[in-house]
């Protein structure tokens, strides 16, 4: 709660509601919206416990400028400025940027509800991750219990693998020639569930900027280190390494520096060295 209000009567808490409500409504800036959304909050649940407690206290004096006193109490009161992220994206072609809440916090407070960032990035991994998977393993249950064959939508070709019938469509059929009756229906509710309690929700993990190709002539120098003495390419590897924290430098399947990423640390070395 923004302000302490344990000590208002009941008809300074219905004033001060009203008076919220409408701030709220008139507010354009987020940070004002949440102040009074928090401090509207606060005072509905004051006067639930109050009446359910069939108890009043009066001890604050009646005040004639009900705002005035309603923002006077909020004073110091306002929440810190939402720090906004920027979120890259693309449509139709062209890449985009949206600014958007800095934290889960910032997110949850926009929507009012604890929690809703968590739940909107599961359900969102939801549709793009699991339920596909749930769908494939789904389609093999049914084929295995109910003797139903998933039939081939598109034959192979020389160039591409065979597409099966869509699970939508072969779910369709299942419950037209196997799934008749009520029972059958909760049998297939059962199984969908059954397979569904295999999976756990599972975000993608988040994945390695690949740095772009290194200049022709940067790769022709480190190509031409690379040829000298394995000890002395070894040493100078090991310098460079040192001088460059947190480089994760590729190799070949031999265990030689890869030319292209040993040209990035030879770049990152010398930038380094220069104090840029």
């Amino acid at each position: 709660m923004n302000f302490q209000i344990e000590h208002l009567s009941l008809q300074t808490l219905d004033r001060f509601t009203d008076i919220a409500k409408r701030l709220f409504n008139e507010a354009r800036e987020p940070n004002l919206k949440m102040l009074h959304a928090a401090a509207l909050r606060g005072l509905r649940e004051e006067i639930k416990s109050r009446q359910a407690e069939h108890h009043d206290l009066r001890v604050v004096k009646e005040h004639v400028n009900w705002e005035e006193h309603y923002n006077s109490l909020l004073k110091n009161k306002q929440p810190a400025p939402q720090s906004m992220k920027a979120y890259e994206t693309h449509s139709c072609g062209y890449r985009l940027t949206f600014p958007g809440p800095g934290t889960v916090e910032e997110y949850d407070a926009k929507v009012g509800k604890p929690g809703t960032a968590l739940d909107h990035a599961c359900l969102h991994t939801i549709h793009t991750r699991t339920l596909p998977e749930w769908q494939e393993k789904f389609a093999a249950v049914l084929q295995e219990r109910t003797g139903i064959t998933r039939q081939i939508e598109s034959e192979a070709t020389a160039t591409r693998k065979a597409i099966p019938e869509r699970v939508l469509a072969y779910n369709k059929r299942i419950v037209a020639q196997w799934g008749n009756g009520n029972d059958k229906k909760a049998i297939l509710q059962q199984w969908a569930q059954e397979t569904a309690d295999q999976i756990v929700v599972t975000p993608p993990a988040v994945p390695e900027e690949k740095a772009p190709p290194p200049s022709r002539a940067d790769l022709a120098k480190a190509q031409e280190i690379l040829a000298r003495d394995p000890a002395i390419v070894a040493q100078k590897v090991h310098l460079m390494l040192s001088e460059v924290p947190g480089f994760k430098l590729a190799r070949t399947a031999e265990g030689l520096p890869d030319p292209e990423s040993f040209a990035h640390l030879l770049n990152r070395f010398i930038l380094t060295k220069l104090g840029m």
